[in-house]
């Protein structure tokens, strides 16, 4: 398996279309808050997303080990986590 890495720079209004079995990684460059929409076809990995993401306005704080270990049982429904 080779591992490889994309570095892309969008800009507001883009659309980005990411295949299966893809790790993805997003950072903000700019000054302006970022709103990102994602769609993911199994049910339920957007409640996982929701529960180890920032809520606007907080800090940005990792999420402990142990907790992250207990949110991704919670959710081991809907994806496998590495």
């Amino acid at each position: 398996m080779s591992l490889w890495a994309l570095l892309k720079e969008v800009q507001a209004g883009a659309t980005i279309f990411i295949p299966p079995d893809t790790w993805v990684s997003v950072d903000s460059i700019g000054t302006e808050p970022i709103s990102l929409i994602a769609i993911f076809s199994e049910p339920g990995f957007e409640e996982y997303m929701r529960e180890i993401s920032v809520r606007e306005g907080e800090k940005n704080v990792p999420v402990p080990a142990a907790e992250l270990v207990e949110i991704r049982k919670r959710h081991s429904h809907a994806a496998i986590y590495q």
